[in-house]
């Protein structure tokens, strides 16, 4: 299980930013992955890289929809193979 946290940011739209914001959570939601939104970034769940990366670039594609030409994406992803770690479980461990 591969979990990431994701930020899809542009540039170049001004001080309010939540339209770009929610279009890239819409493509996140019909994704089908598991995912929890924060006040700073979206957190997936993933069974494996592709479908990771599938939604990052789905998700960069909706926001540069929405007109933006310049668009800042952060990714940092939690590979865990000792154990089926989770959005569940890592929560847990630290509560």
């Amino acid at each position: 299980m591969y979990i990431a946290f994701l930020t899809v940011t542009p540039m170049d739209e001004g001080p309010s930013l939540s339209e770009h914001v929610k279009a890239a959570i819409q493509v996140i939601s019909s994704s089908g992955l598991k995912y929890q939104v924060t006040a700073m970034g979206t957190i997936i769940e993933s069974p494996d890289l592709p479908s990771l990366f599938r939604v990052v670039q789905e998700a960069v594609r909706a926001v540069r929809a929405k007109g933006s030409q310049r668009i800042s994406v952060s990714l940092r992803i939690d590979c865990r193979y000792d154990e089926d770690a989770t959005i569940d479980s890592k929560m847990t461990s630290v509560m």
